[in-house]
């Protein structure tokens, strides 16, 4: 009867089914016996005549077996990057035999507090986003009814890196491995993201018009992007066509094989090395094309439009400001006050001769 509920088997095992919030919820008796399914489907009727949230078995499902969901869904999503894939990675590894009962607000505030000892705030914010998202996803598919409030903690100060044109050029100048050397000159010229350049594909190229047009599928913000072939990028992309392969369609590759993000890091930190320069990250490369955009006289909206950024929030935390800037800023505004100065006393001469 409809509000009771209802027994089916599968094989030879009794399963119950009822429905919760507009949706049939279906559970294992795990018993052969028609008797245990009959009395567990009337504590779960019972529950929600209680006004209860009926339980699931939560307490049998694993972290890891949601994150086998997740990685599934995102696949289907096409939003399966490396950089997810890498932080599901860090939550198994920590998480994965945790049951997800066990995920609650006084489990997790303790373990951050621990962890916040040996990793930065915002990798941590990152990872718990993760977590966060495989058990929503899980809940919305209906495995699971739990999913915890989550700590709040403090956002991460924004990274400082980025590169003066000259160092830019010494450290794509020290490279030894030119294939992949080219790569890091295109992520500098252009801003993009490493991913984006690194599977930049010929179809993606349009030489006659002279633009590059990057395919919503492949942008992080889902939208796509085109950039014009002009100066040293035309160079670049023309010595890319002559280093072509007869069936690789990457523009960026070694051997007819694409660069991977692994070659591409150790040859990006070893280069820094031979350069004699500090640590920097390949993300750097766009912070300098974000900041060097507005010092050039770049509208925000147009250089945004260059690097793919969407919040204007995230553009301005790359705009890094140094001490230079600072220097040229008192500076000016020195140079702005004499001159004023200067300009009143004359007006006051004239005005007291008159």
């Amino acid at each position: 009867m409809r509000g009771d509920g209802r027994l089916y088997q599968r094989g030879r095992v009794w399963w119950v089914a009822w429905s919760f919030r507009g949706r049939e919820r279906r559970e294992s008796s795990k018993s052969r016996d028609k008797a245990v399914a009959k009395r567990l489907l009337r504590i779960r009727v019972g529950q929600i005549a209680k006004g209860e949230r009926p339980s699931l078995g939560d307490h049998q499902v694993s972290v890891g077996q949601i994150l086998d969901h997740y990685a599934a869904d995102r696949e289907n999503a096409g939003r399966w990057s490396s950089a997810t894939r890498r932080s599901a990675a860090w939550v198994r590894a920590r998480f994965g035999d945790w049951k997800v009962t066990e995920i609650t607000l006084a489990t997790l505030t303790p373990w951050c507090a621990d962890m916040r000892k040996r990793y930065a705030s915002g990798s941590l914010r990152v990872h718990l986003a993760t977590l966060k998202a495989a058990l929503t996803s899980a809940r919305r598919a209906g495995l699971i009814e739990h999913r915890a409030d989550f700590p709040i903690l403090a956002p991460g100060a924004p990274r400082k890196g980025y590169y003066r044109p000259a160092e830019a050029l010494a450290h794509l100048a020290a490279f030894t491995d030119r294939d992949v050397a080219d790569l890091a000159q295109f992520l500098y010229l252009a801003g993009w993201r490493l991913n984006e350049g690194r599977q930049l594909v010929w179809p993606e190229v349009d030489r006659a018009g002279g633009v590059i047009v990057l395919s919503a599928e492949r942008s992080k913000s889902r939208e796509g992007r085109v950039l014009p072939l002009v100066g040293a990028m035309a160079a670049l992309l023309e010595r890319r066509w002559k280093a072509r392969r007869l069936g690789c369609p990457y523009v960026f590759h070694v051997t007819g094989k694409p660069v991977t993000e692994y070659r591409f890091r150790s040859r990006f930190q070893a280069a820094l090395g031979a350069a004699g320069l500090e640590k920097r990250l390949p993300h750097d490369m766009r912070r300098a094309m974000s900041r060097d955009q507005i010092r050039a006289g770049v509208s925000k909206a147009v250089a945004m439009s260059v690097t793919g950024h969407k919040d204007p929030r995230m553009f301005d935390r790359y705009n890094v400001t140094v001490l230079s800037d600072q220097t040229a800023a008192l500076l000016a505004t020195e140079a702005y006050r004499a001159q004023a100065a200067k300009s009143d006393n004359l007006s006051d001469s004239r005005g007291a001769n008159a």
